[in-house]
Parts: C-alpha cells; structure tokens; sequence
C-alpha cells in the first residue's frame, strides 16, 4: 500500500468526520459536507482508498466514537439513516472508478451523479426496513422518496458539483 494514499486516506476520514457536523443552514433540510467528502475522496484517491476512508470512518463510528451525526456505537446500524453511511461506500467507490478510468472532461460530474444513484439504492431500501420492521413506523414507499431521497437530492447534486470543482483544482496537487 502506498503511503501517501494511507496518510491522504486517514485525512479523508477525518474530513468525513468532521463533515458530518458542518452544516449550512438551509431551508427545510440541512446541508452537511460529508457527502461532499465521500465523492471527493473518492475522486482525488481513487476508488480503492476513497473506499477505505469511508470504511474507517463507519468502523470508528461503530467503534463507539461519536463521529455520526447522532453518536456511535454498534446500535447504530439500527438507526433509519444508517443505510446512508453504507452507501457511502460504494459512492466513494464509483465517484473514484468513473472519474479514474473513463477518459472524459465530464467524468468526475457524471461519476458524483452515479454515486447518489448508488447510495440512494442502498439507504432507501435499509432505511424503509428499519422504519417498518424494527420502528414499527408504516411509511409508503412515495412517503419515503418525498421525505428521505427528494428533498435531499438538491443538496446531494450541490456537494457533487462542488466535489467536481475540488477535484479539478486539487487533482494536479495530490497524484
């Protein structure tokens, strides 16, 4: 394993960390910067280690380590959300494969467009389970886009263009 990629990779969780508790204030739903993170690291350390930041912050999270949005701790994975922070991986995964290996200008875009495709397929479906069969909360299935996937997907579309943005800038620097 390179070393630089490990270092960048251990700065990329810390920066998901600490994302997770920067939120801009906007109407109706808060902006965090942790997505914006996930896709970066993905794009600016390649899939592999953008994966692996991702996969150290779920696993200090689970540790015990409050570093989620509402603490930490293996009962965690019974929280409604907790599905998102599993789609974190694979969005880290293809934000860093698209924007790596398809030769194109619009691949780091495109590739931040396919990760929330790919995060929203695993959150929404974990995310239903818990609320249904564990909570014991009924939600439908358009109750759950419009509360959990639609009023988020603006944000999410903001964090990839400006991970796009960060990665142009930031591409030439880290290599």
């Amino acid at each position: 394993m390179n070393t630089k990629k490990m270092t960048l990779s251990a700065i990329f969780t810390a920066l998901i960390c600490v994302g997770a508790f920067l939120r801009i204030p906007v109407p109706i739903v808060p902006f965090t910067l942790q997505f914006l993170f996930v896709v970066l690291s993905g794009m600016l350390l390649d899939w592999k280690y953008g994966m692996l930041s991702v996969l150290v912050y779920i696993a200090l999270g689970l540790a015990g380590l409050p570093v989620f949005t509402s603490g930490g701790g293996l009962g965690y994975v019974l929280h409604p959300t907790f599905g998102f922070l599993l789609g974190f991986l694979p969005a880290a995964a293809i934000s860093g494969y698209i924007t790596r290996h398809i030769h194109h200008r619009l691949s780091p875009l495109i590739g931040g467009i396919v990760a929330i495709l790919c995060m929203y397929l695993i959150a929404l479906p974990y995310l239903y389970f818990i609320l249904t069969y564990v909570m014991d909360i009924a939600i439908t299935i358009p109750a759950l886009f419009t509360s959990y996937c639609f009023i988020f997907l603006p944000g999410d579309t903001v964090s990839v263009c400006l991970s796009t943005f960060l990665y142009r800038r930031l591409s030439h620097i880290i290599k």
